[in-house]
């Protein structure tokens, strides 16, 4: 999630949920039940990643979260 304030540098608030092996059905549920849960809170910007052995197989963006790294780099 992206905290935007006007006048002061961009925050980025990071979460991470580790499973252990095997636990793939866990993680796959938790993912779904996260982006249901974005959508229905409406938590802009942000954005969502499943990864599996440091890959990203599954990812979700909402609002403008290209932009608002865009800027951050700028």
């Amino acid at each position: 999630m992206y905290h935007v304030v006007p006048g002061r540098p961009l925050e980025k608030q990071e979460t991470i949920y580790n499973f252990e092996k095997g636990e793939s059905h866990e993680a796959e549920d938790f993912y779904s039940r996260t982006i249901q849960s974005t959508m229905d809170f409406k938590v802009m910007p942000s954005e969502v990643h499943i990864k599996r052995r440091n890959k990203i197989i599954r990812s979700e963006i909402f609002g403008p979260v290209k932009e608002l790294k865009a800027m951050a780099q700028a």
